[in-house]
């Protein structure tokens, strides 16, 4: 009986082993991953072992029957895990399983000695597959070790987008060390084109989390880059938090790399303001943390390198006393469109210029979406008011229900007066040049030739077309591609290292003012003060870079007396700087949600509430001269 309870028991451990692993294997990578003892290699490896366990029991049952029960079996459990250990190691005696099966019934025999010939096969494959799993992760921690002296740049997991910045931080310095942590291997075929990629790159691949593999045996002089770029928002915050922490020791495993280095940064790619208010009670020393908007990386590096466009372009003014017209339409108010306008709202606001934005999307509730994120900016007492003196000026008019498929969507291209700049961000790479083709074919009929942008996703298609986009009579359509995967995730846009620079100085620019009379020490410690919140609140960090852009503008358009000296300034040069300023920061501030506090009420960051959102006369002298450029 006992062989025939056994040989079913096994039979069936087996199986479940073999169908848990397939299971497992179809499973998306993050929903495995947070279990990851419930990997397909582990269950399958678990499973052969207690069947082949179960299979040896009754080999060893018979040899040893003067013992007590709890021995018996205890010495009869011993013996199978040993030669199931030999199994593994392929030092097992497939004759011993003949010699104890030859007195069994013939299809009792044949059912047994296939069972077990099918795991004596198998497992030596197991034992081989860890062998190969050992060498590769020590070959990966031996690589690491070679490039000591070299900058190391760590990704939290290998995907499209962090291969992406991978490939151009290798492009711009070979030297760079690359690593990739948390390789999950999968056999279909995306799985193995990137790891591929990434080898053929000469990455290093940690199968281990990022968390997990010490780091921190590298020299002090070199950089050390972390970039948490993961699918799963909770894992990136979680693994964020791990890296953060101060260590007990420098070489412990489990601990974080706030530790005293030349450079260490931790950048954490996320488009959820959630993300920056949970990490809002992390004080690192020497860690620096940046939070990634991609979307918003992307419209700022837009903005810094391309924005002389958005004057180029400007419709003509009908006469000497009138300015020039920014018309702008927005076509697809998702994350790019908004945030587009929002950025436009500020960029815009320069002398000589006036701005009109118009934006479509298809959600019929489009336009009160974007007024619950920025209400002011879209307050009737502010938006399309061109006569206030000293505020910010503009217009706003978004329109819902507008699908670009639909005739509505001609018309309205049909009323729209003049436009000199589009965007085209519908989320769908196809539809954006559908469209940009299609807005490029209307408004040539009414002799319009705006400039335009549509978001292409796919680098390879974007890099096809830009070259090569013309019409049956090879005319080119004049388009411009944006938001590909090789541009958006770059070290440019990025890292930005020199906006990051010259967006550090501008915020550090109050600090050194105030505290220049104060003894070193104590300065020095305001100063360091200053820098931890310029990385650590992702409002800082925008508000200056914002401020960066467009003082280059202000330069670009001439604005009198921009490029000399605060002191060397002529009072005209000043109030007209001052009043610019005021205007583009009134701008900003309400496109970040902020609203003037109520009558009888202070200033609240809190409630996002601002008491100096009013025109720029109604200041005070001290809060006027905070607005020199």
């Amino acid at each position: 009986m006992i062989w025939y309870i056994c040989l079913l028991a096994s039979l069936a451990v087996f199986l479940c082993a073999v169908c848990g692993s397939l299971v497992l294997l179809q499973l998306p990578k993050r929903k495995n991953k947070k279990r990851s003892i419930l990997r397909a290699g582990n269950v399958f490896a678990a499973g052969l072992s207690l069947s082949a366990v179960l299979l040896f029991i009754p080999l060893y049952y018979p040899l040893i029957e003067d013992r007590s029960a709890f021995i018996h079996w205890l010495e009869v459990i011993l013996l199978s895990i040993h030669n199931t250990v030999r199994l593994f190691i392929v030092d097992g005696e497939f004759t011993f399983v003949l010699e104890k099966t030859a007195a069994l019934a013939e299809g009792l025999r044949s059912s047994y000695n296939l069972v077990a010939s099918v795991l004596f096969f198998l497992a030596p494959f197991l034992t081989f597959g860890f062998v190969l799993s050992f060498v590769a992760s020590l070959s990966a921690r031996w690589r690491y070790l070679m490039g000591y002296f070299n900058d190391a740049y760590i990704f939290s997991e290998l995907n499209q987008k962090s291969l992406a910045l991978a490939r151009d931080l290798k492009k711009n310095d070979p030297s760079r060390v690359i690593v990739f942590t948390d390789i999950f291997e999968r056999n279909d075929e995306s799985s193995y084109e990137i790891i591929e990629n990434a080898k053929m790159l000469g990455a290093i691949l940690f199968k281990n989390d990022i968390t997990v593999v010490n780091f921190k045996f590298h020299s002090k002089k070199s950089k050390l880059y972390f970039f948490i770029i993961g699918e799963n928002e909770a894992e990136n915050i979680n693994q964020t938090l791990l890296l953060a922490t101060p260590p007990k020791s420098v070489h412990n495993r489990f601990n974080g790399y706030d530790i005293d280095r030349k450079d260490t940064r931790l950048y954490l790619f996320s488009n959820k303001s959630v993300s920056e208010q949970q990490l809002s009670s992390v004080n690192t020393q020497y860690l620096k943390i940046r939070r990634v908007n991609d979307v918003q990386s992307l419209v700022y590096n837009l903005l810094y390198e391309d924005g002389n466009i958005l004057f180029e372009k400007a419709v003509p003014a009908k006469s000497p006393e009138e300015e020039k017209t920014i018309s702008a339409l927005i076509v697809g108010m998702g994350l790019h469109g908004s945030e587009m306008v929002k950025g436009l709202s500020w960029f815009c606001q320069m002398d000589g210029y006036r701005l009109q934005i118009t934006a479509l999307d298809k959600d019929k509730h489009a336009e009160s979406k974007f007024r619950a994120i920025c209400p002011e900016l879209m307050d009737a007492k502010h938006n399309n008011d061109f006569t206030t003196p000293g505020e910010a000026h503009y217009s706003i008019n978004i329109h819902g229900s507008v699908d670009v498929s639909h005739f509505k969507f001609n018309e309205l291209l049909a009323n729209i007066g003049d436009v000199s700049y589009v965007m085209v961000a519908l989320g769908n790479d196809d539809l954006n040049i559908q469209t940009a083709i299609k807005i490029r074919t209307l408004l040539g009929r009414d002799g319009k030739y705006p400039f335009i942008h549509a978001i292409v996703y796919n680098s390879e298609k974007q890099s096809l077309l830009q070259h090569d986009f013309t019409n049956y009579a090879n005319i080119s359509y004049n388009l411009t591609m944006i938001g590909d995967l090789a541009t958006n995730y770059s070290e440019k846009c990025i890292l930005q290292s020199k906006l990051e620079e010259l967006a550090l100085d501008r915020h550090m620019a109050y600090t050194k003012t105030w505290t220049a009379n104060l003894p070193e020490e104590e300065r020095r410690a305001e100063l360091d003060k200053a820098e931890r919140e310029f990385w650590k609140y992702d409002y800082n960090y925008r508000s200056s870079t914002a401020s960066v852009i467009h003082r280059k503008y202000k330069s670009i358009c001439g604005i009198p007396g921009i490029d000399k000296p605060k002191e060397e300034r002529t009072e005209d040069e000043k109030l007209l700087i001052r009043t610019l300023e005021h205007q583009r920061w009134n701008a900003y501030v309400r496109s970040e949600g902020f609203v003037l506090p109520k009558a009888g009420m202070k200033r609240d960051k809190l409630a996002m509430t601002h008491d100096m959102l009013v025109p720029y006369d109604d200041l005070s002298e001290a809060e006027k001269a905070k607005d020199d450029d």
